[in-house]
């Protein structure tokens, strides 16, 4: 800079007054207050010099190949320099002013600065460089002693990366200074406020207003050391860090960070949605507070202790805890204890009531060695629960435990659900499940006691449970279920007695069964086994408009009959259910009537099915119309 400022001022000391001439510097490089400017040129085509200045209103520019027409006037001896460069498209013109103060210190004044411009004279990576960046530059900053200081102002600012993961528009940032060089580090103080503009750094979409920066701190070659970071978020949060960033490190050596979130439903929208978003996870909502407090050592996290204070939680509008409080605390060097009190919540909209969480938290996951959490009249028992996070990386979260359900009143469950009032209770036990790499297994047999009978279930396996179209497949056998409970639910006519029901090689997509073999036969025993005039015009409507061979014509009205055995069956496979009925086994490719009720008692009738093929979605159309009662077979 002195060379070109020389120049300059030999310029002025040797033209006279009238003087008009041709001339260009070279001066090579630009060192000022630390920064460097390689390849820099100034070339004038007619210089004007009068007694208060020197005025090339003809120039150029050149910086590191790139060269713009612009004007230049020195006055006072070359210690106040101004240049400026032609507006652009719509724009106002750039000035750029220099002024050299009697200490020896520089004052540059930047004025409607294209951003594209300066960022095209900066030596910036080429990951910046590549952006695209522009907007509108205004300022003052002061240079010299190895100290720099001022404000700089960037409205209308925009960027976009060709992949079109990264881009802002309208971005207004105001960026405050206070730097000084010693012994080849820059220290001091940044302070910057994004008041305005969008942002888009996938998968986050952010915008200006509430968002404050200050930093203190030493940029030297080996590193970053950072004294002070205070960040403001939105939503009233303030992130708060210290540490060391070695140079070239993809993380920080050392760093401690305290934050107070006052308001999750923000962070919750701004952060947490877009990442569930991305991997097309259920969305999830967040309220209430909390703070945390985060030690990094040697590059890796230390310890993390996390408070709660009065959040809810909601998943998908189907599952949510309420009221959460507490403490988690995690340790990199050992098992921590932490317990969480939950006031309440919903579990597939079953109201939960108040319960408590005691947590084991190790290194590598969490253990929960049980807890009771109220679901109307009973209790769901959690049992011997274990997270583990794989050691490689990318690897899923494994867990593992037991589930049990105490009996609880099917009226008041099926009133809850806004489902067909039913009778009786529900309990259930699963020993323990297991989910390793997207898939939900259940070890030994799932035990589900209803209907005053049960059913139990083994085989259980379901592919990626919170994706988008989960996959399931198992076997399910059920013992002496009351066919009274069952009919009286729904208006498909009442039958007295029992049944048991196979169902093997269930293979399902999402709530599509795709393949299954099930039968349902009549339990054995003796109990008294009625029919109802309705349930009978149903069953056969199911049969594919079957008829009931009546041993005497007049019986058709009586209210009910009796019956001396139930029995159907469906093989579904390739979206067609081969249909049988009391017998054991389908013959291959026959087509004869099945029998599906056999009468018995008096008064009796039989009940004969004649479809044995049937679409399944025809077939899921004739229980709905059924229960609808809008098919009625031909009784004879």
């Amino acid at each position: 800079m002195l060379r070109i400022v020389m120049i300059w001022v030999l310029l002025f000391a040797v033209l006279p007054a009238d003087a008009q001439d041709a001339f260009r510097i070279d001066a090579g490089r630009l060192s000022l207050g630390g920064f460097r400017l390689d390849g820099l040129h100034l070339s004038c085509h007619a210089l004007q010099r009068t007694a208060a200045a020197l005025d090339c209103r003809d120039g150029a520019l050149g910086v590191g190949g790139q060269r713009w027409p612009a004007r230049f006037v020195l006055r006072d001896g070359g210690r106040r320099i101004e240049l400026t460069l032609p507006a652009s498209a719509g724009g106002a013109a750039e000035r750029w002013r220099l002024a050299q103060g009697r200490d020896g210190a520089w004052t540059l004044d930047l004025e409607a600065v294209r951003l594209a411009r300066l960022a095209a004279l900066l030596p910036l990576p080429a990951a910046i460089a590549g952006l695209g960046v522009d907007g509108r530059l205004d300022g003052r900053l002061r240079l010299g002693g190895g100290r720099v200081s001022g404000e700089l102002r960037l409205a209308g600012g925009r960027f976009a990366s060709t992949d079109g993961t990264r881009a802002g528009e309208g971005l207004a940032l105001t960026l405050s200074l206070a730097l000084r060089q010693q012994s080849g580090a820059w220290q001091g103080q940044l302070a910057l406020a994004w008041t305005g503009g969008e942002l888009y750094l996938a998968p986050f979409y952010l915008t200006g207003g509430a968002w404050r920066a200050n930093f203190t701190g030493t940029l030297a070659a080996d590193g970053l050391r950072l004294e002070r970071l205070q960040l403001a978020l939105p939503g009233g949060g303030s992130l708060r860090a210290q540490g060391v960033w070695p140079a070239g490190a993809t993380l920080p050596d050392t760093l401690t960070l305290q934050g107070e979130l006052p308001d999750l439903a923000a962070v919750g929208t701004t952060f947490l949605a877009p990442l569930l978003a991305a991997r097309a996870l259920p969305p999830v909502t967040l309220a209430g507070g909390a703070a945390l407090d985060l030690a990094w050592r040697q590059g890796a996290p230390r310890t993390l202790d996390v408070a709660l204070r009065e959040v809810a939680v909601d998943l998908a509008g189907r599952h949510a805890l309420r009221g959460v409080d507490g403490r988690l605390a995690w340790a990199a060097d050992g098992v921590r204890e932490s317990r969480l009190r939950v006031g309440g919540g919903t579990l597939a909209g079953l109201p939960l009531g108040r319960f408590e969480l005691p947590l084991r938290v190790r290194p590598d996951g969490v253990d929960l060695a049980g807890t009771s959490v109220p679901v109307l009249d009973g209790e769901l028992l959690l049992d011997d629960w274990a997270a583990t996070r794989p050691a490689s990386p990318g690897g899923g979260w494994q867990w593992r435990g037991g589930l049990a359900l105490t009996p609880l009143s099917l009226p008041a469950l099926t009133q809850a659900l806004d489902l067909p009032a039913l009778g009786g209770t529900l309990s259930f036990s699963l020993p323990r499940l297991r989910h390793d790499a997207g898939t939900l297994t259940l070890d030994g047999a799932a035990v589900i006691q209803a209907f005053d009978g049960y059913l139990s279930i083994t085989g259980l396996r379901l592919v990626d449970p919170f994706g988008p179209l989960p996959r399931l497949s198992g076997e399910i056998e059920a013992r002496h279920l009351d066919l009274g409970l069952l009919t009286e639910t729904y208006d498909f006519g009442r039958i007295t007695g029992f049944i048991d029901a196979d169902i093997h090689g269930l293979e399902m997509a999402g709530l599509q069964p795709l393949a299954f073999d099930a039968r349902v036969v009549s339990s054995p025993g003796r109990y008294p086994r009625r029919i109802s005039q309705r349930a009978v015009q149903n069953i056969g409507a199911l049969g594919g408009g079957g008829s009931a061979a009546l041993q005497r014509t007049f019986l058709r009205f009586f209210e009910d009959f009796g019956y001396e055995r139930i029995g159907l069956s469906c093989r579904l496979a390739g979206g067609v259910c081969t249909m049988g009925g009391i017998e054991a086994a389908v013959p291959a490719g026959s087509g004869a009537p099945f029998l599906i009720v056999q009468g018995g008692g008096i008064p009796a009738l039989s009940i004969v099915g004649y479809n044995r093929r049937v679409d399944w979605p025809e077939l899921v159309e004739r229980l709905r119309g059924a229960i609808r009662n809008n098919l009625k077979p031909e009784i004879r």
